[in-house]
């Protein structure tokens, strides 16, 4: 890659979390990469964010919305990139609550430029306040996305792609997954699986780190959690019935897992209303995914 090699992101809100966007908005700006930055912030507040945007050091669309689904919105803006020219373009897809240190997109650049045959890597995403990594994901190991782990590794947050990828695989969010759908997950995942049956090669590269909030459980996540699960089982069974069969073992751990936490903390109404959500998600999700 070389100087005219440019890093576009994705980023949508509601500005339900004005500070936190705000927060990444100053990463942004404070970025050491020589590469050329560019935001499409897809807006559907009816209210303009309260930021000073003549002081940012990276270009910026603002592109008005309604509500929208996750998915749709980040379709919108992709509508909104520029057609593709002699340049290498990666896009990332960052959340309105996560946020780059100063060397994440630098870092991210380094890397394709020294694995030229790598299309699309995926990073840990950590939360530095209490050191924990979302989901678990391991630190400090780089191994390839496959089938086997494509629910374990991947996090929209974490992605970034050669826009050669998107432009030769025809590549794009299904709009009936993730946040604002009946669905309520797996966009990022199913992208990834596209992806992979275009034969594209993906690596997950812990040593690059994103930062998010990794939250406690609290009431409110119930419905949350139901969601994400109803969505992980029907893309499961989605993917199975793709043929993909080496996603049947994790999603037996997870609802063994989920089963087992729900028996666990029976006597605690909180953990027990999460887990057993969580179960009758994964196999309502996954009933729906083998009949669809």
């Amino acid at each position: 890659m070389n100087n005219r090699t440019k890093v576009s992101l994705i980023l949508t809100s509601d500005q339900e979390r004005e500070p936190e966007l705000i927060r990444f908005l100053d990463g942004l700006s404070a970025q050491t990469t020589q590469y050329s930055i560019n935001l499409y912030f897809v807006n559907q507040s009816q209210k303009n964010i309260s930021y000073n945007w003549n002081q940012v050091k990276f270009n910026s669309e603002i592109i008005p919305s309604g509500r929208l689904g996750l998915s749709t919105a980040r379709n919108l803006a992709l509508s909104h990139l520029m057609p593709i020219d002699d340049s290498c373009e990666i896009i990332g897809f960052p959340d309105d609550d996560c946020w780059y240190d100063d060397k994440v997109l630098e870092n991210v650049i380094t890397y394709f430029e020294l694995n030229p045959d790598v299309n699309c890597i995926c990073t840990n995403v950590f939360d530095p306040s209490n050191q924990k990594s979302y989901g678990g994901r391991p630190l400090h190991i780089e191994k390839e996305v496959t089938f086997k782990n494509i629910f374990k590794l991947p996090i929209s947050v974490g992605i970034f792609i050669k826009r050669e990828s998107f432009i030769a695989n025809q590549i794009h969010f299904n709009e009936k997954l993730g946040a604002g759908t009946e669905l309520g997950s797996g966009e990022e995942t199913e992208l990834i699986a596209r992806l992979l049956e275009s034969n594209c090669k993906i690596n997950y590269v812990g040593s690059i780190q994103v930062y998010h909030p990794v939250p406690d459980y609290v009431e409110k996540d119930i419905l949350k959690y139901f969601k994400y699960a109803y969505g992980f089982g029907h893309l499961s069974a989605s993917l199975i019935n793709r043929k993909h069969f080496a996603v049947t073992l994790f999603f037996i751990e997870t609802f063994t897992r989920s089963f087992g936490g729900m028996l666990r903390y029976i006597f605690n109404p909180l953990k027990r209303s999460l887990y057993s959500g969580r179960v009758k998600g994964m196999l309502m999700g996954f009933l729906k995914g083998l009949m669809s």
